[in-house]
């Protein structure tokens, strides 16, 4: 399942596309999305206005010593975010959404090896992932926002590869809808849980060449 999202989405980038007017506030640097990483989900606040909150990528694990350290779970199955306890009621207060241009998914192709692909939309449109959060407060470390990504099968150009792929919404009235500003009951926020039915470009992700024995001598400090 996907490990990673190669976003390249600056932050104006992603007040553009989610609607939001928060560019002129903060920097313009992009945002590597990793398990236990801060990234910037879009949710709606209180008054039902969208912003953005950084989140650790990463449910919280309350058995652990530092559940602020240790990472849960890292994603949640669509089909039963309405019914499972873990999930069900950040499915009913808590849905965001993460903008990205490409993501991996991993191809397990012998036990413990794991080839990686890249995703992309064939459009060249950012991808908007749809996730799951929850507030959580440390007597200790404090108030924390983890969220997951939320899976649904994978289209047929990927299931050979990984049987599970992101929650993926083409459209700003599926977008709308999920983070609830339409107001549309939970059975039909549900039904958005469906299969990715967009082109998508699908490569293998290319490893960095490793530099030349000339380039690490160069790199070596001189001894005066």
């Amino acid at each position: 399942m996907c490990g990673k999202f190669f976003s390249a989405v600056s932050w104006r980038s992603l007040s553009r596309y989610a609607d939001l007017t928060l560019a002129e506030a903060t920097n313009d640097e992009s945002v590597l999305h990793t398990p236990m990483r801060l990234s910037p989900v879009v949710c709606l606040d209180a008054d039902g206005k969208r912003t953005v909150i950084a989140m650790r990528w990463g449910w919280m694990y309350p058995k652990a010593s530092d559940p602020t350290r240790t990472p849960g779970l890292m994603h949640a199955r669509g089909e039963t975010l309405d019914v499972k306890p873990t999930w069900k009621h950040a499915f009913e207060h808590g849905r965001g959404v993460v903008w990205a241009n490409r993501f991996n998914i991993g191809e397990e192709i012998a036990p413990g090896k794991v080839k990686q692909w890249v995703c992309r939309r064939a459009d060249g449109a950012p991808l908007a992932i749809a996730v799951v959060w929850e507030r959580w407060e440390h007597p200790q470390k404090g108030v924390f926002h983890v969220f997951v990504p939320v899976t649904t099968d994978s289209p047929p150009s990927v299931h050979s590869k990984d049987d599970r792929f992101p929650l993926l919404f083409s459209t700003e009235e599926d977008i709308a809808r999920w983070l609830g500003e339409t107001g549309a009951p939970l059975a039909e926020i549900k039904s958005l849980i469906r299969m990715f039915e967009g082109e998508l470009i699908v490569e293998e992700e290319k490893k960095p060449a490793a530099p030349s024995k000339a380039a690490k001598r160069d790199d070596q400090p001189g001894l005066f």
